[in-house]
């Protein structure tokens, strides 16, 4: 969560969007949270170039999330990206070969997928390469995204939400020793009181 905050604060998220997508990514990923915050980096950065808000980020790690813990490819995980401007059918195809070396068209992709013969934790593999190089321009969007406009005030706003949050804990550290000494006099009391108030 340290790490989460941290990312929040350097990126235009927000923290409770991103604790939201860690949720969703918890099945597939929850052992291994090195790997959780390299998929929040890569979904934040993809999200960011494809114009998704929180929801269509969420639905992307929600595609992740399934395809590694049931490790099935389905169409209904692929179709989570690609009705949000993600190229998952190309994506996938492209890291696919035939006997003779060749990359799959999107159309034999998919038959592979309708008769159930690609493992979802290789889809999540070849779709991570996918999403992680260069050459697709996603890397690095977030970063740049956070210099715009939005991005800045949404860092700063974020920034705020930090220390609303610290005075808040204060608060609720000096409150709970007033609702012990209520609690104690309640205590000591509440029979007479109870016997008034009868």
């Amino acid at each position: 969560l340290g790490e989460v905050q941290q990312m929040a604060n350097l990126t235009p998220f927000q923290y409770e969007d991103l604790t939201a997508l860690s949720k969703v990514l918890a099945p597939g990923f929850g052992d291994d949270t090195g790997r959780m915050m390299e998929l929040l980096q890569m979904i934040g950065d993809t999200g960011s170039t494809s114009g998704l808000d929180a929801a269509g980020m969420g639905m992307v790690a929600t595609a992740l999330s399934r395809l590694e813990s049931t490790d099935k490819t389905t169409l209904e995980y692929l179709n989570l990206m690609q009705e949000r401007g993600i190229d998952a059918y190309g994506a996938l195809a492209a890291s696919l070969r035939d006997e003779e070396g060749n990359e799959l068209s999107v159309a034999e992709m998919l038959q592979l997928v309708s008769r159930g013969e690609l493992s979802g934790k290789d889809t999540v593999r070849a779709l991570t390469e996918y999403f992680t190089d260069p050459a697709n321009g996603f890397v690095g969007a977030m970063e740049e995204q956070s210099r715009t406009y939005a991005g800045l005030t949404s860092t700063v706003e974020g920034l705020w939400n930090n220390i609303d949050a610290a005075m808040g804990a204060g608060y609720t550290e000096k409150r709970k020793e007033g609702l012990t000494a209520e609690v104690d006099w309640l205590g000591e009391n509440s029979a007479g009181m109870e016997e008034i108030y009868s």
